[in-house]
């Protein structure tokens, strides 16, 4: 029998003793005394038997009542061991979002120290352009000097064979 079904029969049980109850009372008024005792007796009867049932029923639902107190208590520490985890989550939750945000920290600090470096590589990538369009010039440079001094040996060349034939040519001196 359900739980539904068992307040139904105890109300329906306590409307039965009420129905007797009143009828009592119309009967009471209308009657003689011994067929009012010979009432009385098969009310009292009606109303032990209806009393019993209503024990019978009342006992049949403390049962169950106490079983849900125990499933209600059960489910109370139930909930408060989940409110526990939840409190253990939320505390290593924000243990990681604090981290997290040291990590995010570092990160922009990071961020930051790589643009400047890349700045500082800008700068350095030019300087060696400006340095290597300079060396070019120099390399040029050295080659017109390195023609000139090629130049100048054929010349020097030239002058020592002169020099040379000019003193063979020479009379020695006596000395």
């Amino acid at each position: 029998m359900s739980m539904e079904e068992r307040i139904v029969a105890l109300e329906q049980g306590l409307a039965a003793v009420q129905r007797v109850q009143q009828e009592l009372l119309l009967q009471f008024a209308d009657t003689s005394s011994a067929r009012l005792l010979g009432i009385l007796n098969k009310a009292i009867l009606t109303q032990e038997h209806n009393y019993r049932e209503l024990s019978e029923d009342l006992t049949m639902l403390v049962g169950p009542i106490g079983k849900q107190g125990q499933d209600i208590k059960a489910l109370k520490e139930d909930v408060k061991s989940l409110k526990q985890d939840i409190v253990d989550i939320e505390v290593h939750l924000a243990r990681q979002n604090e981290q997290l945000a040291r990590h995010g920290e570092q990160l922009a600090r990071h961020g930051e120290q790589l643009a400047r470096q890349d700045e500082q590589l800008a700068l350095q990538n030019e300087q060696l352009a400006r340095q290597n369009e300079q060396l070019a010039r120099q390399d040029q440079s050295l080659g017109r000097i390195e023609t000139v001094l090629t130049q100048h040996t054929e010349l020097f060349a030239q002058h020592v064979t002169l020099l040379a034939q000019i003193l063979a040519r020479l009379p020695e001196k006596p000395l």
